[in-house]
């Protein structure tokens, strides 16, 4: 029997880079891809049917089920790829993921204001990178100086149209679901990941930072 695969996703303005050191600490076959808009990325557009497909693609190439590691941004590309590949995909691990309900986007679950001010700033805009003095506070939590640069130097801008997509789902009940809720995440807090399990159908407690169906 063909044993499954780890299939790492990276958050925004990320890349494949961000598992370098992931990786080896991992026992099972691990594949972590680029997403469109990053350098070799391959064919697909930089829209969501995009990033989906790439995972797909991905999938496809590889023997046995994949468990899908998605970190952030990515929670919304694992979430449209889960019914275009339901036999592939035995679990999807959200670290910290960004999964909005059913019939929403990115923006819906932020607080009116910052909808708001976000959808104004970015409007016409195809791409757009945080600046680096915000990225270096909300992505180097804790990491030592040098490390902060070495991430920073590699952001890439993001698609926009990523986060203003209204995404429709239903991940189908033979793929497992867990989520790693981060305490000390700032990029995106653990109240607002609390809000994301929810969309899940995903409870926790206040011992438990794991939680799965």
């Amino acid at each position: 029997m063909t044993s499954s695969f780890a299939l790492l996703l990276h958050g925004g303005m990320h890349g494949a880079w961000c598992w370098e050191r992931v990786i080896p600490h991992l026992r099972h076959r691990t594949i972590a891809i680029d997403l469109p808009g990053r350098p070799g990325a391959g064919k697909q557009p930089p829209t969501l049917d995009g990033f989906a497909e790439t995972v797909v693609d991905a999938i496809n190439d590889e023997p046995g089920d994949a468990v899908i590691v998605a970190h952030s941004l990515a929670g919304i590309v694992a979430l449209a790829a889960a019914e275009r590949a339901p036999g592939k995909i035995r679990k999807t691990i959200f670290v910290s993921a960004v999964v909005p309900p059913s019939g929403s986007c990115f923006w819906d679950m932020l607080p009116a204001p910052l909808r708001w001010f976000g959808r104004f700033l970015l409007s016409g805009d195809r791409t757009s990178i945080m600046p680096r003095w915000m990225a270096r506070a909300v992505f180097c939590n804790d990491l030592s100086r040098e490390d902060q640069d070495r991430l920073l130097d590699r952001l890439v801008p993001e698609p926009v149209k990523i986060l203003d997509t209204e995404l429709h789902y239903k991940i189908p009940e033979n793929i497992g679901v867990s989520y790693v809720l981060t305490t000390r995440d700032r990029a995106i807090r653990p109240r607002t990941q609390e809000e994301y399990m929810n969309s899940l159908n995903l409870k926790t407690n206040n011992w438990w930072p794991h939680v799965s169906r």
